[in-house]
């Protein structure tokens, strides 16, 4: 999974093997993205600032420093 993207070479290449890991990820966006879009006003914060939360938790922070 993505804990060990660039953190070891077995995880790098985990990561960026197209499996159903990958489509999970690519589902979650696409319905984000369509979510941020058709919600309205406070509503479209909410959902933003829960999307932007996300990446404390995905290691991504910790990989790229």
């Amino acid at each position: 999974m993505l804990y060990f993207w660039g953190v070891s070479k077995e995880g790098n290449e985990e990561a960026y093997r197209l499996n159903w890991h990958f489509s999970r990820g690519m589902l979650a966006l696409i319905l984000t993205a369509t979510a941020i879009l058709l919600l309205k006003d406070q509503y479209r914060i909410y959902a933003i600032m829960l999307f932007l939360s996300t990446f404390q938790w995905s290691n991504v922070l910790t990989a790229t420093q």
